[in-house]
């Protein structure tokens, strides 16, 4: 049997009212198939922090309406299919979504019109778009620093990725443009080539890390007059963890340690019930925590916070490679989640266990990473 989508659109309206801030609502509307659903994430930006604005099915014949005052790049993501950009600013307009992979058309929307012809190649017309011009030319830079490979090469393509960000921060905010300007950055840096003759291999690697270091340090100087620096630094620290790259990770924290933590109160007091329930990470009753006091370590930990899965992870390694080999028991700040428990596949041994209770989400308020001693009711 063939299978098909039908058209799905999506409305988004634009109004003023008085208020300071235009308010737009979206309609999300299925064409699809009957009892076939597609589930769709709509995701907005600012800095460096990536927020969903709607997640959930899209069921044939059914609606959603979204209210947002956010004007920018939204991107649009279909389960097991493509993800769409979508300028959003202060006008009405329709996006027609006709199936999970193919483009999507607009009615009302000039700029979204120039955004996509640009995108696919086409002349855009006489009319200019700022926004989009600008995506257009984030986009552009990405794909040119990948024929980098030497040193010089190198430090160009930083000092042009800095200069840009710095003149159109203000616009690059409200866009993922920001964040993969970013992680495009730091992956240069695995470009290029760092042998110099009769130099050992060692040489390249302290090479590497140091480049990578000084990259670090300035993203800082430039990005802390806008953003925090714990969460340029936990972003920076996060593009490493999430490519199991944990002893550089680490090499980050250590250098930067005044900026490498989540915020929260640094003299909080934790007392753990003795009687919460501790699992494998394959979900397997290992016990209670009161099992483990003064036999494992106790790191508190979230996955919305790099820095403190990054420790977590070090801390268990150096645990596994002493004389006497220890545990540590991963409290999550929150819910277990699937990425703390992924922390489990970093390890060559397996000394991680993970408390699994809901008693433990009364936590809150608490700065990590926070590895609290005695924590543990006896």
């Amino acid at each position: 049997m063939k299978t098909c989508f039908n058209v799905a659109k999506l409305l988004v309206l634009f109004w003023a009212a008085g208020l300071q801030v235009a308010m737009a609502s979206f309609v999300l509307e299925s064409d699809l198939e009957p009892k076939e659903d597609v589930h769709i994430t709509v995701k907005i930006y600012d800095g460096l922090k990536e927020d969903v604005l709607f997640e959930g099915p899209l069921a044939s014949g059914t609606r959603k309406i979204i209210s947002t005052g956010y004007q920018g790049l939204a991107l649009l993501t279909f389960e097991k299919g493509r993800v769409f950009p979508v300028i959003l600013g202060n006008k009405t307009f329709v996006v027609h979504i006709k199936s999970r992979h193919a483009l999507p058309s607009f009615t009302n929307s000039p700029e979204n019109e120039f955004f996509y012809k640009l995108l696919t190649g086409s002349e855009p017309g006489p009319e200019k778009y700022e926004f989009a011009l600008l995506m257009i030319q984030a986009k552009k830079m990405l794909g040119e620093s990948q024929s980098i490979r030497t040193v010089q090469e190198l430090k160009a393509m930083k000092d042009k990725y800095h200069a840009f960000v710095r003149r159109h921060y203000s616009q690059l905010r409200y866009s993922d443009m920001l964040r993969r300007l970013i992680a495009q950055y730091f992956m240069m840096h695995e470009y290029v080539v760092y042998h110099v003759k009769g130099e050992p291999a060692t040489a390249i690697k302290a090479r590497f890390k140091k480049a990578v270091l000084e990259g670090v340090r300035q993203w800082l100087q430039l990005l802390k007059p806008f953003i925090p620096a714990h969460e340029i630094l936990n972003y920076c620290v996060s593009l490493y963890y999430q490519r199991s790259m944990v002893s550089l990770a680490h090499l980050i924290v250590k250098k930067f340690n005044q900026y490498a933590y989540c915020p929260g109160n640094p003299d909080k007091t934790v007392i753990l019930p003795k009687d919460l329930a501790v699992v494998d990470s394959a979900g397997r009753n290992r016990g209670m925590l009161g099992d483990f006091v003064d036999k494992a370590v106790v790191s508190l930990v979230s996955d919305e916070c790099s820095v403190s899965m990054v420790e977590t992870v070090f801390k268990a390694r150096q645990l596994a490679s002493g004389k006497k080999e220890g545990k540590i028991i991963v409290v999550p700040v929150g819910e277990l989640t699937r990425g703390i428990i992924a922390m489990r596949r970093m390890l060559v041994k397996d000394n991680m266990l993970f408390v699994n209770d809901p008693r433990g989400s009364y936590i809150e308020d608490v700065r990590l990473p926070f590895f609290p001693e005695g924590a543990v009711q006896k």
